[in-house]
């Protein structure tokens, strides 16, 4: 694409700045995971392509503790049923009657059932923070 003379297009540093950082191992991108939704102030927007078992929980978790701490917190999952358990949905479920105005959960009501993947794998696709702060792939 061609650029006219004199202007110039909005880039790193002239509006806003940002930083990428790639993790060398899973275990180092859920932890961040986890920090960034303990930091969270107004939103978290998780999309799981599976989500589900002991690493949902704990993400589940710290959710519930920031919606406690932050009144104007909204969470919005997306989730596939593929590797949810029933203790995950009951949490889910929970957590909705809780704070009905401010956790929301849309699981997908087709699955996928894709044989050989475990509810440790946990794979979360994205992760928005505060409109901020943004994860992309890994797993747990």
């Amino acid at each position: 694409m061609k650029r006219e003379v004199g202007k110039e297009e909005p880039g790193d540093g002239r509006y806003y700045t940002s930083k990428v950082i790639k993790t060398e191992k899973t275990d180092e991108g859920y932890e961040w995971k986890q920090k960034l939704i303990r930091s969270a102030e107004t939103s978290i927007e998780l999309s799981a392509n599976y989500a589900g078992g002991k690493d949902f929980l704990k993400i589940l978790d710290l959710i519930e503790e920031r919606l406690r701490e932050k009144q104007c917190l909204k969470v919005h999952l997306l989730l596939n049923p593929d590797l949810l358990e029933s203790e995950d949905c009951d949490r889910l479920r929970s957590l909705q009657e809780e704070y009905p105005e401010r956790f929301f959960a849309l699981i997908n009501t087709t699955p996928i059932h894709i044989d050989d993947v475990h509810t440790e794998e946990n794979h979360v696709k994205v992760l928005v923070v505060d409109e901020k702060y943004f994860v992309a792939g890994g797993t747990r």
